[in-house]
């Protein structure tokens, strides 16, 4: 099981996963 958690990309929060955090933009949501 992966664990999903929030970022912040310029300014904006978008969830993003363990696999996900190798691309730059991450998983919009």
């Amino acid at each position: 099981m992966h664990t999903w958690h929030w970022r912040t990309w310029e300014g904006l929060p978008y969830l993003t996963c363990s696999l996900l955090e190798k691309w730059p933009h991450g998983f919009f949501t």
